[in-house]
């Protein structure tokens, strides 16, 4: 998934230059998609983050961001968004902000990332073959009548899949770049 900076298309900003004393609506300081990854990807192409927003409020959810842009408590919001075949040239397929009244008039400013899902990792310790059958068990188990469940229900996962190379160097060069 990647992160968006998104505006309603009736009000301001339009473009990255138009970001100047713009109330942002966020998710959490911890959010990837909906803080984090938004703000190195403006910081990598030159936006100066502390006069491009004359407010930061957390909203705590990616809808509670999504609600407050539509209903203009906020002039843009960070939320995610899944592109068809993970890349932004697939089309945009849905975002945080698609199941909130109004999205229809929601437009992207700017995308972050990809942004890897979120991982599970072994401690270096464990034998490589055990690595290797528990990630093999993992993969296995949404497709699973039983075990299925509970994975879509609470991790809200379809799947499980190795990460991408390309998606870590991308958040390296976004950290790199905020130095």
């Amino acid at each position: 998934f990647h992160s968006v900076l998104f505006f309603r298309a009736d009000a301001p900003p339009r473009c990255l230059g138009d970001l100047h004393s713009v109330r942002a609506a966020w998710v959490a300081e911890t959010s990837s998609s909906g803080y984090l990854v938004t703000r190195l990807a403006l910081k990598r192409q030159g936006v100066d983050l502390a006069s491009a927003f004359a407010t930061n409020t957390f909203f705590g959810t990616h809808r509670a961001v999504a609600v407050a842009v539509m209903d203009g408590r906020a002039d843009v919001g960070s939320t995610f968004a899944n592109f068809g075949d993970g890349d932004v040239a697939g089309g945009l397929r849905h975002a945080g902000f698609h199941d909130v009244a109004g999205s229809d008039g929601a437009r992207i400013l700017d995308v972050g990332g990809p942004i890897p899902a979120d991982m599970i990792v072994a401690h270096p310790d464990v034998p490589i073959r055990d690595r290797i059958n528990f990630a093999a068990a993992m993969s296995r188990l949404p497709s699973d009548p039983v075990g299925g469940v509970p994975i879509r229900r609470v991790m809200g996962a379809d799947g499980f899949a190795p990460v991408l190379h390309d998606a870590l160097l991308e958040l390296q060069e976004l950290l790199a770049a905020a130095d």
